[in-house]
C-alpha cells in the first residue's frame, strides 16, 4: 500500500507546485475545462499504481516463499 500512498503523494505534490507531470498536467487540464485530459492522466495514475502494487505483492511473495523454506 505504500507505494500507492507514494504515487499519490508526489501527484498532490505536482498537483500544488510543480511545472511538468501528471499532477501538473490534471490541473492545467482541469483549468481549461478539459475532462478528458483530466480523465487521461487520472487513467495513467490508476494504470501506474495497480502495476506497481502488483509488482510490490510479486515481490512480497516471492521472499515470503523463500523465507518459508529457509525456517
Amino acid at each position: 500500500m505504500a507505494i500507492v500512498f507514494a504515487l499519490v503523494g508526489a501527484t498532490i505534490g505536482e498537483w500544488l507546485g510543480a511545472s511538468e507531470g501528471l499532477g501538473y498536467y490534471s490541473r492545467r487540464m482541469s483549468g481549461n475545462l478539459n475532462a478528458e485530459g483530466v480523465f487521461a492522466a487520472i487513467t495513467i495514475l490508476t494504470s501506474v499504481g495497480i502495476l506497481l502494487f502488483a509488482f510490490a505483492t510479486w515481490i512480497e511473495r516471492m521472499v515470503l516463499r523463500k523465507w518459508k523454506y529457509e525456517n
